[in-house]
């Protein structure tokens, strides 16, 4: 079985959740797959915490642009998961920080579900649900209403929250 894990950013503990993943599936799999960005296979946390891994499993580099804007950042990971769901065919998939990338896969599911196959597993994620947090503003609430719709209608077939607040909510 192909598993596809995809992490494009490197940012803070999120190698550390990509080293558990593929400790854990490698008894499981010989075709483990990393989809990463050049920005992440050279930081300090991917020699850390993957390099005596790399050997054991499928490599992709790819050239992704980071951006300051979250939302267009977002979308070029929703452009990345894309190609890399087409190209690679994976049964079984992987997102270890799934935060805005699942809301606008939920906001564009029917163009998503199209690469998709339908056997194909996804799991994701969710470190921050900011949606569950009392609002600091009126317009937060229009917000954490569409946050929470547009997560909802992700495909994915499991998404796992770690911040307790909003696994209440």
């Amino acid at each position: 079985m192909r598993v596809m894990i995809f992490e494009i950013n490197y940012q803070g503990h999120r190698l550390q959740y990509v080293k558990a993943l593929i400790q854990g599936l490698l008894p499981l799999s010989n075709n483990v797959v990393l989809v990463t960005s050049q920005e992440a296979a050279q930081s300090k946390e991917f020699q850390t915490h993957l390099s005596a891994l790399t050997p054991c499993i499928n490599l992709e580099i790819r050239h992704y642009p980071n951006y300051e804007n979250p939302l267009r950042q977002a979308l070029i990971k929703l452009q990345a998961f894309r190609s890399a769901l087409k190209d690679l065919s994976p049964e079984h998939v992987y997102i270890p920080y799934a935060d805005g990338l699942a809301q606008v896969l939920g906001a564009t599911k029917w163009a998503v579900t199209s690469t998709a196959s339908t056997t194909q597993e996804i799991e994701g994620i969710l470190m921050r649900g900011r949606f569950a947090y009392p609002a600091d503003h009126w317009y937060d609430h229009p917000w954490a209403a569409t946050w929470r719709t547009a997560t909802s209608l992700a495909p994915f077939s499991i998404l796992h929250q770690l911040d307790p607040f909003p696994l209440q909510f």
